[in-house]
């Protein structure tokens, strides 16, 4: 019973951290349709998605930041820790977010 138990926790957390990553993937898919069909800047981008986006808590906090004044890097950096996952599992958003914002639309 105790390994059924802790195979029912295991498998929750995983159907947990799968949504996450579904949701993520939804967002950056919204980003990739706004910059390609609409041409908007970063800032606009997020803004959007803190209205529509799977994950709006992430978003808004970001919006925030970035209308004060932040770049989206220094505003992901504060606020990555909403998602909850480990740091090799950020990684590759990471590496989006140093990048994202700093260029032209035709380069993002």
């Amino acid at each position: 019973m105790l390994c059924a138990l802790f195979g029912a926790v295991r498998a929750e957390g995983i159907r947990l951290r799968l949504r996450l990553f579904d949701e993520l993937e939804r967002d950056l898919a919204s980003i990739e349709t706004s910059l390609k069909l609409e041409h908007a800047d970063a800032s606009a981008v997020v803004r959007g998605l803190a209205g529509r986006g799977c994950r709006k808590e992430l978003w808004c906090a970001i919006a925030q930041e970035m209308a004060e004044g932040s770049s989206f890097a220094q505003a992901w950096e504060h606020n990555r820790t909403i998602l909850a996952l480990d740091p090799a599992l950020l990684a590759p958003l990471d590496a989006f977010a140093e990048s994202f914002g700093n260029g032209d639309i035709e380069i993002e």
